[in-house]
């Protein structure tokens, strides 16, 4: 069954120095793709540190790479996506006359990505 969160978006600092090599770099594609967990989601959603999995909203899914961030850097219930294209995917397009997509607050859903050959 996925694990349900509440997503935001924002700008990581590793983002922001890996985009001033380019946003085309294996760098800043695999920051825009990893996804911060609070160590109890990632238990909840069965998921390890550098494990892939399905991310899911109302909008769109994509696969992202889980991050584990250590308990006092992130609250419970809550995860992390830097703004990129696979967050754009994610965040639907109404703007509520900004411009600029809801980034907060977003409502998803984690599952595990199956393994070939996994029994799980």
């Amino acid at each position: 069954m996925p694990h349900e969160l509440l997503l935001i978006s924002g700008r990581s600092l590793k983002q922001g120095t890996s985009s001033n090599q380019g946003k085309l770099t294996a760098a800043y594609r695999e920051e825009t793709a990893t996804l911060d967990l609070h160590p109890a989601d990632a238990a909840a959603a069965g998921m390890a540190d550098g494990g892939r999995a399905t991310l899911a909203s109302v909008s769109g899914q994509i696969t992202v790479t889980c991050r584990i961030r250590k308990p006092d850097e992130l609250q419970p219930g809550m995860a992390f996506l830097p703004y990129g294209t696979a967050a754009g995917y994610l965040l639907g397009g109404e703007t509520q006359g900004t411009g600029m997509p809801e980034a907060k607050n977003l409502r998803v859903w984690l599952s595990p990505v199956k393994e070939e050959g996994s029994d799980g």
